[in-house]
């Protein structure tokens, strides 16, 4: 997966978690809870394409030898800044699947109170 596969994958989760859906309605509700369902698979893949993405970056830094003789301290520091990007995405890619999966929750609680409601209207 391509970084720039990557950002788009990551833009449509986020739009998607944004998307207001209308509480009242409980088809607008099953329809967002299906598209979140839908993207939830392609969301888990980027969360591992951007950790490996950022593990093969550690360990080419990792076998350099300009960094041999930094102190463990120093490399941490020089890595995390050549690294930056990768972590960025990594992090970026973990919170908006734990935000999906947190949308997915609070939608089927909705559609979980308005079925009860509606049981108890009749």
């Amino acid at each position: 997966m391509t970084t720039e596969q990557i950002e788009k994958g990551l833009e449509q989760i986020q739009s998607l978690i944004e998307r207001q859906a209308t509480i009242d309605s409980p088809v607008d509700v099953m329809e967002k809870l299906n598209d979140c369902v839908n993207i939830l698979g392609m969301s888990a893949e980027i969360v591992a394409w951007t950790e490996k993405k950022y593990n093969d970056k550690l360990s080419l830094l990792c076998l350099a030898k300009e960094y041999s003789k930094l102190s463990a301290t120093d490399k941490k520091m020089v890595f995390a800044g050549a690294l930056s990007n990768e972590i960025m995405f990594h992090t970026k890619a973990e919170r908006l699947n734990k935000g999906l999966v947190h949308c997915l929750d609070g939608l089927r609680s909705i559609l979980s109170y308005t079925k009860e409601e509606m049981k108890n209207i009749r």
